[in-house]
């Protein structure tokens, strides 16, 4: 299996960045780096009224006007991470559910790493000589030591040979593409190997094109979830006992197991009935990984039930 076996060439056909990827036409680095820290581990629609009403709060239009690391340094230096969630950003979200600071603090300690080396401006970032002594910097950071934020950043400055690993990209390879559980350097080097399959077929694509189509992939997935899949699951019988099914956050989807009486069935395949013969397959690799991971076959009725739909 590659790529194209999951995202079709229609898909790729179709794909215009600069219509999907609207995060990166903000011209201020400023607005960049809150972006960046605030995305982490939300929904995306949060983020941009985050980031929507900073420019508000600073009176810039995002699309046209600069607000530069200088700048913010001169207005809100003397705020503390109270004040900026408070009042600036009305967000008071943390780098981690556990011990993590409030990412209006972690904004103002990137950018103070910015400051400190003089970087003002995209322009600045993009060019800076010395970009692995800037991550460290910034991985010192509580609660960005994966890397994600800086390499998200970079990307915000025009950098098209990174991608952000974050749970939708995870997702993507470890579910759709079937790789199974990866690690940072794991992840970056299938990643790779997939864009370099790509890049054959579609030159004008780059890294963080790819990223970008991956990323509203499972976006649009989730959000079909949410929006018209949920309506039709909260009545059926194999909810009755939690026992009988666990709720997978990858795929957003529910797998009943060994525990469930074939009393349930049914109700188990009404709730299948709702996702097309793709989306089945993607389920059944999803749940054979899955019972090959834990070695034991724990989800055998999901199996079987989706065999004998898949034979209809």
């Amino acid at each position: 299996m590659n790529i194209f076996d999951v995202l079709n060439h229609e898909k790729f056909e179709a794909y215009k960045e600069n219509e999907s990827a609207s995060e990166y036409d903000n011209i201020s680095l400023v607005l960049a780096v809150i972006d960046s820290i605030f995305s982490i581990s939300a929904k995306y629609e949060t983020t941009v009224k985050v980031v929507d009403r900073f420019a508000e709060y600073v009176g810039i239009n995002k699309k046209s006007d600069d607000f530069t690391i200088t700048e913010f340094m001169n207005k809100f230096n003397d705020f503390s991470p109270e004040q900026l969630a408070n009042d600036v950003f009305n967000n008071r979200q943390r780098t981690s559910a556990v011990n993590g600071i409030l990412k209006a603090e972690a904004v103002k300690s990137v950018i103070e790493v910015l400051y400190n080396n003089k970087i003002d401006t995209k322009k600045d970032l993009l060019n800076f000589q010395n970009q692995e002594k800037l991550e460290l910097e910034i991985r010192k950071i509580k609660g960005q030591g994966s890397g994600i934020t800086f390499h998200y950043l970079m990307m915000h400055a025009g950098d098209v040979n990174r991608f952000k690993a974050d749970r939708h990209i995870y997702t993507f390879f470890e579910l759709y593409l079937g790789y199974g559980k990866l690690d940072e350097t794991t992840l970056k080097k299938v990643f790779n190997e997939e864009f370099l399959i790509v890049k054959n077929k579609y030159p004008h694509f780059t890294v963080r094109t790819l990223d970008n189509l991956i990323w509203n992939f499972i976006k649009e997935r989730e959000n079909h979830f949410t929006e018209t899949e949920a309506l039709n699951i909260v009545e059926f019988r194999f909810q009755e006992n939690k026992k009988w099914y666990v709720f997978n956050k990858h795929t957003n989807k529910y797998f009943i197991t060994n525990s469930a009486p074939k009393s349930v069935f049914e109700s188990y395949e009404k709730y299948l009935s709702n996702f097309d013969k793709e989306l089945l397959v993607q389920i059944l690799e999803t749940v054979e990984q899955l019972d090959h991971y834990i070695g034991e076959k724990l989800f055998e009725p999901t199996k079987n039930i989706i065999k004998k739909m898949l034979t209809k």
